[in-house]
């Protein structure tokens, strides 16, 4: 039997690969926080081992070891050397240029810093003053890149399928019916669609109050790899990687925040 401790097993024995099979194995089967943050470890990719640890919270919020490791992992990018490096790149701006560059090179430090920074003033004046007459053009066009689509289940466990499809309404998402072609325990399934362009950016599983939903992780993880799955009361959503946030607010508000970046165009059509 593939237990996590043979992983360890296997990972103290130096056979990494063999370890990272049976994990996957774990994590296929019966996800859990521990098997989450033990892939994120082995990991090399540190967007995936960002993915896994976010994961692991979502299972166990209390998993202070994916806590700590999650809040390291944000935290590396040294505030001074990313000074260091943009003051560099300022002034090392147009040196690739034969034109300008020696024109540039012969300038003092400060000004040679001001130019590039004048300019890049000067391209946001411009994209903001024809974003400005785009907008103003047009008011059939959503411009807005995020949107917190849910606030329903006022002291209740369950949202109901008419208060989800207003609360999207109200953030200019719709919710269109898809058959149920996974064997799982949901009643209904839903796209989540961004207005006006119809692209799902989501696909939500609704299920009886009663229901226990982790029962369908391991049918959902296989069916959507490269997406995110959430839970909370009585509904499952699978958007893309690192785009949305499915939380309960002080057990009385369950918001979803989307991005309407569009799902896979092979996932559940």
């Amino acid at each position: 039997m593939t237990t996590l401790t043979t992983v360890k097993r296997a990972l103290r024995d130096g056979d990494t690969s063999k370890a990272k099979q049976m994990l996957a194995r774990i994590i296929k089967e019966k996800p859990n926080a521990d098997a989450w943050y033990l892939a994120a470890k082995l990991t090399p990719d540190d967007d995936k081992a960002s993915a896994y640890l976010k994961r692991a919270l979502r299972m166990n919020p209390q998993h202070q070891a994916a806590r700590d490791m999650l809040a390291q992992r944000s935290g590396m990018a040294d505030q001074g050397s990313l000074v260091e490096r943009i003051v560099t790149g300022l002034e090392t701006f147009g040196d690739d240029y034969p034109v300008v560059g020696p024109y540039l090179q012969a300038m003092p430090r400060q000004l040679r810093i001001a130019v590039p920074v004048a300019l890049l003033f000067a391209l946001l004046s411009i994209g903001l003053l024809i974003v400005g007459t785009l907008t103003g053009s047009s008011t059939d066009v959503d411009t807005t890149s995020q949107a917190v689509v849910l606030e329903a289940l006022p002291e209740r466990d369950a949202v109901t399928t008419d208060e989800l499809s207003a609360a999207l309404a109200d953030a200019n998402y719709s919710l269109t019916p898809v058959p149920l072609d996974l064997p799982l325990a949901a009643t209904e399934a839903y796209h989540i669609q961004a207005v006006p362009t119809a692209a799902p950016v989501g696909i939500v599983y609704m299920y009886s109050p009663d229901a226990h939903l982790p029962d369908d992780y391991p049918a959902l993880l296989e069916a959507y790899p490269d997406h995110d799955i959430m839970a909370e009361a009585n509904l499952i959503a699978v958007v893309p990687l690192d785009a949305p946030q499915l939380e309960v607010i002080d057990d009385t508000i369950l918001t979803l925040t989307l991005d309407p970046q569009p799902l896979n165009p092979e996932v559940n059509q």
